[in-house]
Protein backbone atom coordinates (compact mmCIF):
# COMPACT_ATOMS: atom_id res chain seq x y z
CA UNK A 1 0.00 0.00 0.00
CA UNK A 2 2.72 2.44 0.56
CA UNK A 3 4.09 1.31 -2.88
CA UNK A 4 1.29 2.66 -4.53
CA UNK A 5 0.86 5.56 -2.47
CA UNK A 6 4.39 6.75 -3.29
CA UNK A 7 3.55 5.76 -6.98
CA UNK A 8 0.92 8.27 -6.97
CA UNK A 9 2.35 10.87 -5.31
CA UNK A 10 5.17 10.98 -7.65
CA UNK A 11 3.18 10.72 -10.60
CA UNK A 12 1.01 13.56 -9.54
CA UNK A 13 4.40 15.68 -8.88
CA UNK A 14 5.14 14.71 -12.13
CA UNK A 15 2.25 15.74 -14.15
CA UNK A 16 2.03 18.99 -12.27
CA UNK A 17 5.67 19.47 -13.32
CA UNK A 18 4.84 18.75 -16.96
CA UNK A 19 1.20 20.77 -17.22
CA UNK A 20 2.37 23.42 -19.74
CA UNK A 21 3.75 20.27 -21.87
CA UNK A 22 0.43 18.88 -21.27
CA UNK A 23 -1.46 21.62 -22.61
CA UNK A 24 0.95 22.54 -25.32
CA UNK A 25 0.41 18.80 -26.42
CA UNK A 26 -3.39 19.15 -26.78
CA UNK A 27 -3.70 22.25 -28.32
CA UNK A 28 -0.89 20.80 -31.61
CA UNK A 29 -3.64 17.83 -31.70
CA UNK A 30 -6.17 20.04 -32.01
CA UNK A 31 -4.45 22.25 -34.41
CA UNK A 32 -3.52 19.53 -36.14
CA UNK A 33 -6.68 17.92 -36.45
CA UNK A 34 -8.24 20.97 -38.31
CA UNK A 35 -5.37 21.16 -40.58
CA UNK A 36 -6.53 17.69 -41.51
CA UNK A 37 -9.87 18.75 -41.91
CA UNK A 38 -8.66 22.04 -44.51
CA UNK A 39 -6.62 20.01 -46.41
CA UNK A 40 -9.62 17.31 -47.38
CA UNK A 41 -12.10 20.12 -47.70
CA UNK A 42 -14.57 19.07 -45.09
CA UNK A 43 -15.45 20.75 -42.03
CA UNK A 44 -16.70 20.28 -38.67
CA UNK A 45 -20.81 20.47 -38.44
CA UNK A 46 -21.67 20.82 -34.30
CA UNK A 47 -24.90 21.92 -35.28
CA UNK A 48 -27.57 19.94 -36.95
CA UNK A 49 -28.64 21.78 -39.67
CA UNK A 50 -32.34 21.01 -39.57
CA UNK A 51 -32.72 23.13 -36.12
CA UNK A 52 -31.27 26.26 -37.99
CA UNK A 53 -33.36 28.58 -39.62
CA UNK A 54 -31.81 32.03 -41.77
CA UNK A 55 -33.78 35.14 -40.73
CA UNK A 56 -36.05 36.42 -42.26
CA UNK A 57 -35.05 39.49 -44.71
CA UNK A 58 -37.13 43.26 -43.78
CA UNK A 59 -39.92 43.38 -45.89
CA UNK A 60 -39.66 47.41 -45.44
CA UNK A 61 -36.03 48.86 -44.82
CA UNK A 62 -37.16 52.32 -42.73
CA UNK A 63 -33.58 54.75 -42.82
CA UNK A 64 -33.40 56.82 -39.86
CA UNK A 65 -34.20 60.76 -40.39
CA UNK A 66 -31.73 62.70 -41.56
CA UNK A 67 -29.80 65.32 -39.23
CA UNK A 68 -30.63 68.53 -39.05
CA UNK A 69 -28.04 71.31 -40.16
CA UNK A 70 -26.23 73.00 -37.57
CA UNK A 71 -27.73 76.41 -36.66
CA UNK A 72 -25.17 78.73 -37.86
CA UNK A 73 -23.07 81.17 -35.28
CA UNK A 74 -24.60 84.35 -36.98
CA UNK A 75 -27.64 83.40 -35.63
CA UNK A 76 -26.70 83.48 -32.06
CA UNK A 77 -25.04 86.92 -32.15
CA UNK A 78 -27.97 88.15 -30.08
CA UNK A 79 -27.80 86.02 -27.33
CA UNK A 80 -23.79 87.40 -26.75
CA UNK A 81 -23.54 89.85 -24.21
CA UNK A 82 -20.63 91.71 -22.23
CA UNK A 83 -19.44 89.87 -18.84
CA UNK A 84 -21.36 91.79 -16.11
CA UNK A 85 -18.91 90.49 -13.51
CA UNK A 86 -16.09 92.20 -13.99
CA UNK A 87 -13.33 92.50 -11.47
CA UNK A 88 -13.30 96.46 -12.34
CA UNK A 89 -17.35 97.09 -11.72
CA UNK A 90 -17.38 99.56 -14.40
CA UNK A 91 -20.13 100.34 -16.32
CA UNK A 92 -20.48 98.12 -19.84
CA UNK A 93 -19.13 100.31 -22.96
CA UNK A 94 -22.04 98.56 -24.65
CA UNK A 95 -25.16 100.41 -25.61
CA UNK A 96 -27.49 99.53 -22.36
CA UNK A 97 -30.37 101.46 -23.53
CA UNK A 98 -33.35 99.46 -25.40
CA UNK A 99 -33.71 101.68 -28.53
CA UNK A 100 -34.13 100.18 -31.96
CA UNK A 101 -33.52 101.79 -34.86
CA UNK A 102 -36.55 102.73 -37.09
CA UNK A 103 -33.95 101.74 -40.28
CA UNK A 104 -31.11 99.26 -40.65
CA UNK A 105 -27.40 100.48 -41.90
CA UNK A 106 -28.89 97.79 -44.98
CA UNK A 107 -29.50 99.36 -48.81
CA UNK A 108 -32.10 97.47 -50.95
CA UNK A 109 -30.97 98.23 -54.29
CA UNK A 110 -33.15 96.23 -56.61
CA UNK A 111 -34.51 92.83 -57.05
CA UNK A 112 -33.27 90.97 -60.04
CA UNK A 113 -34.65 87.69 -61.39
CA UNK A 114 -32.90 84.19 -61.11
CA UNK A 115 -32.29 81.07 -63.34
CA UNK A 116 -33.97 78.59 -61.59
CA UNK A 117 -37.45 81.24 -61.42
CA UNK A 118 -36.66 82.73 -58.07
CA UNK A 119 -35.55 86.23 -57.04
CA UNK A 120 -32.80 87.53 -55.27
CA UNK A 121 -32.24 90.89 -53.68
CA UNK A 122 -29.68 92.95 -54.37
CA UNK A 123 -28.35 94.87 -50.65
CA UNK A 124 -25.65 97.14 -49.80
CA UNK A 125 -24.50 96.74 -46.26
CA UNK A 126 -21.68 99.21 -44.80
CA UNK A 127 -20.94 100.97 -48.44
CA UNK A 128 -20.02 97.62 -49.62
CA UNK A 129 -20.98 96.54 -53.11
CA UNK A 130 -24.36 95.16 -53.42
CA UNK A 131 -24.13 91.54 -52.93
CA UNK A 132 -27.44 88.90 -54.22
CA UNK A 133 -29.14 87.37 -51.32
CA UNK A 134 -32.23 84.20 -51.93
CA UNK A 135 -34.70 83.89 -49.28
CA UNK A 136 -33.75 82.73 -45.81
CA UNK A 137 -30.03 82.90 -46.78
CA UNK A 138 -27.93 84.65 -43.74
CA UNK A 139 -25.14 87.42 -43.81
CA UNK A 140 -23.53 88.91 -41.53
CA UNK A 141 -26.03 89.52 -38.66
CA UNK A 142 -28.80 89.57 -40.81
CA UNK A 143 -31.03 86.83 -42.40
CA UNK A 144 -33.82 87.22 -45.50
CA UNK A 145 -37.07 86.30 -44.26
CA UNK A 146 -38.96 87.41 -47.67
CA UNK A 147 -38.93 88.76 -50.71
CA UNK A 148 -41.68 90.58 -52.10
CA UNK A 149 -40.90 91.36 -56.09
CA UNK A 150 -44.13 93.10 -57.11
CA UNK A 151 -43.98 95.74 -54.07
CA UNK A 152 -40.22 95.75 -54.46
CA UNK A 153 -39.59 95.37 -50.41
CA UNK A 154 -37.82 92.78 -48.47
CA UNK A 155 -38.24 91.74 -45.00
CA UNK A 156 -34.90 91.33 -43.00
CA UNK A 157 -34.45 89.81 -39.31
CA UNK A 158 -31.53 91.11 -37.31
CA UNK A 159 -30.14 88.81 -34.96
CA UNK A 160 -28.56 91.67 -33.39
CA UNK A 161 -32.13 94.04 -32.53
CA UNK A 162 -34.18 90.57 -32.52
CA UNK A 163 -36.55 92.17 -34.37
CA UNK A 164 -37.60 92.07 -38.66
CA UNK A 165 -37.35 95.07 -40.60
CA UNK A 166 -39.11 95.98 -44.01
CA UNK A 167 -36.36 97.06 -46.74
CA UNK A 168 -38.12 99.30 -49.84
CA UNK A 169 -36.00 98.90 -53.11
CA UNK A 170 -34.40 102.63 -53.80
CA UNK A 171 -36.86 104.63 -56.44
CA UNK A 172 -39.94 102.08 -55.62
CA UNK A 173 -42.89 103.49 -53.18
Amino acid sequence: MNDLLTILQKTGVWIWNQKEKMVLFALMLVLLFRAVLVVKGTTLDLEDKGTVKPPKPPEEVVLPPDKPAPPRQVDFQGLVQRNPFSVYGIASETQTDDSVPEQLPLVLERIVPWNDGTVRAVIRSKDARGRRYAEGEAFENYRIVSINEAAQTVEVYSSEYDRTFTLTAQGAG
